[in-house]
């Protein structure tokens, strides 16, 4: 498992291919680290990692997209629940 030490460990990859113009693999580690972030409810990188991923939305197969809209409404039932 894990740590929320070397949590950075997995969204800077991400970034790392961005700037490398390699959209997909970007896309690919940034969900993972945006399901981490999500099931640690670490909303400081949640907060971070989304606008990467809109930044580079139009580039996304539907898989990721899918993936990350499973994601988002994971995001919206927990913040429904925590105000209900």
């Amino acid at each position: 498992m894990i740590n929320k030490d070397r949590y950075l460990g997995l969204y800077q990859p991400a970034i790392y291919h961005f700037r490398r113009k390699e959209i997909a693999a970007g896309l690919e580690k940034l969900l993972y680290a945006l399901g981490y972030a999500i099931s640690l409810n670490n909303k400081e990188h949640f907060f971070k990692m989304v606008p990467w991923f809109e930044q580079h939305r139009e580039q996304a197969p539907a898989q990721q997209l899918k993936e990350y809209e499973t994601l988002m409404g994971q995001v919206l039932k927990d913040a429904e629940m925590s105000s209900g």
